[in-house]
């Protein structure tokens, strides 16, 4: 199993020995948790913050596999001289952590002190959507297109606005932007095809774990991923799990749409780590 060199963020602040790091859902980037990971709420109680892009994602590098067990090994690597490390991973990310702690039990059992899952499941889902959705955007023409066009062929593919506007943050355009009308040449940050090639077969499985350390889940109340009937799949990968935060009038992207709930559930569950 090849494991590749991830592109991350790293903050340093040496107020206690925890170390958080964090890993963004499909089609995001570490970028996603820039703003929440500097509320001094977390900062004051940790050592340092790490901000990674997966594979296929922002800037780490393109694959042709994006298996979850691969994904799962970046992370062990990613981590190899860390110590007392609190993993929090969103939807993508959280389902590579479950793979992760199954994958790699004697590292997680040294390593790991707590761990933080933001609105996913470790049970296998079939999502048509998403699967047709890649493929809509791996058939756009990028080339010689305004911002404005562009921003409505993925609007069209998607459906929904706020996707639209993640999906948006993926693109680069080859020259500066100077202009939302005028015609530029684009690129995808992001390996569609990598992405596309393994997503129905090797990221959408079951898993299963064991840990029974100290763990935090935060779903949205109106996620269209977990619900309070589910949640209890939970105990797939954490035996002792017992409930979840929900955030009211929130969605999938709890972090972005709630910030300051998320940013003070985080903090007190970082707190009875230390």
């Amino acid at each position: 199993m090849t494991s590749i060199v991830q592109s991350s963020i790293q903050k340093f602040y040496h107020n206690s020995n925890l170390n958080l790091v964090i890993l963004h859902g499909l089609m995001g980037s570490k970028n996603n948790f820039k703003t929440v990971s500097q509320s001094p709420l977390w900062t004051s109680q940790l050592n340092s913050t790490h901000l990674l892009d997966l594979r296929n994602h922002g800037e780490s590098p393109h694959t042709q596999s994006m298996t979850l067990g691969e994904m799962a090994g970046d992370l062990s690597d990613y981590i190899k001289g860390i110590n007392d490390v609190v993993l929090l991973g969103h939807s993508l990310g959280g389902r590579v952590i479950f793979k992760y702690l199954q994958q790699y039990e004697k590292e997680v059992q040294e390593k790991v002190k707590g761990v933080i899952i933001v609105d996913i499941l470790p049970k296998a889902v079939q999502s048509t959507y998403v699967h047709e959705l890649l493929k809509k955007l791996i058939q756009i023409n990028l080339n010689q297109i305004t911002y404005n066009q562009l921003m409505e062929k993925v609007f069209e593919a998607s459906q929904n606005k706020s996707i639209a506007q993640l999906l948006m943050t993926n693109l680069q355009s080859q020259q500066p932007i100077m202009r939302k009308d005028i015609q530029y040449d684009f690129k995808w940050r992001v390996n569609l095809q990598g992405i596309l090639n393994d997503f129905q077969t090797n990221i959408l499985t079951d898993i299963t774990a064991n840990w029974k350390g100290p763990h935090c889940v935060i779903c949205g109340d109106r996620s269209q991923y977990v619900n309070n009937q589910t949640v209890n799949q939970m105990k797939m990968v954490f035996p002792n799990f017992k409930e979840a935060h929900f955030i009211q009038d929130c969605g999938h992207w709890v972090h972005s749409e709630k910030p300051q709930e998320f940013i003070q559930i985080v903090s007190s569950f970082i707190q009875t780590l230390r």
